[in-house]
């Protein structure tokens, strides 16, 4: 298996998204440090014979892991799957939310080590609709 990342889009979570927060922790500076550096990370994997266990993915001194993922075909035409529910393919991509990002610092991965590009407000148009809920 082969994954490269394809991009790092910064997150400003919705009004909706930080009184849940606030609700279920109680604690801002608890909320502040989850989701004031929230990102959302697009991989490609290539050459998959096994499922990708996203459980395994995270920067290192970080206990993030992906959440809320969204699989695409390659070419991101179509979409392949939600939330638990990894595709039967050998080839696609998935973007995930991470909590408490740390720019500069890659992703270990069931590959080793995956370098992210530098992150940007920009999204590109398949990911534009994808929005961040909170759920604890």
């Amino acid at each position: 298996m082969q994954i490269y990342a394809t991009g790092v889009y910064l997150v400003k979570p919705g009004l909706g998204a930080l009184r849940e927060a606030l609700r279920r922790h109680g604690d801002k500076a608890d909320v502040r440090s989850e989701l004031g550096s929230l990102a959302l990370v697009e991989l490609e994997v290539r050459a998959a014979n096994d499922p990708l266990d996203l459980s395994c993915i995270h920067q290192a001194g970080n206990d993030n892991v992906p959440y809320d993922e969204r699989y695409f075909s390659l070419d991101r035409s179509r979409v392949l799957g939600g939330a638990f529910g990894s595709p039967n393919v050998s080839e696609f991509a998935v973007a995930f939310f991470l909590h408490c990002f740390q720019e500069g610092e890659g992703l270990e991965t069931p590959c080793g080590l995956v370098p992210l590009p530098a992150a940007s407000w920009d999204r590109p148009m398949h990911l534009q609709q994808v929005q961040y809920k909170y759920y604890d």
